[in-house]
C-alpha cells in the first residue's frame, strides 16, 4: 500500500496547498483503503476561493451552455 497522497485545494484555477495540519482521509471506494488526505479549509481558504468564484462569474455567466458542457 502506498502512502496517502495529500490532495491540494483548487482555487482560481491553482492548486493551493493548505497551512491547516488537520485533514480527513479520501477512500478508494473499490477498496476501502485510504488513498489520500484532505486539509481542512482554513476561513482564509473559503474567503479566497469565494472571491476567485466571484471574479470568475461575469464571463462564466456570458459562456453558453455547451461550451460550458465541454
Amino acid at each position: 500500500m502506498l502512502a496517502p497522497v495529500m490532495i491540494p485545494h483548487h482555487i482560481g484555477g491553482q492548486r493551493i496547498g493548505s497551512v491547516q495540519a488537520r485533514s480527513l482521509p479520501v477512500y478508494n471506494p473499490a477498496t476501502g483503503e485510504e488513498s489520500g488526505r484532505l486539509p481542512m479549509a482554513t476561513p482564509e481558504d473559503v474567503d479566497a476561493a469565494v472571491q476567485a468564484a466571484k471574479s470568475a462569474f461575469p464571463a462564466w455567466s456570458q459562456t453558453p451552455p455547451l461550451k460550458r458542457a465541454r
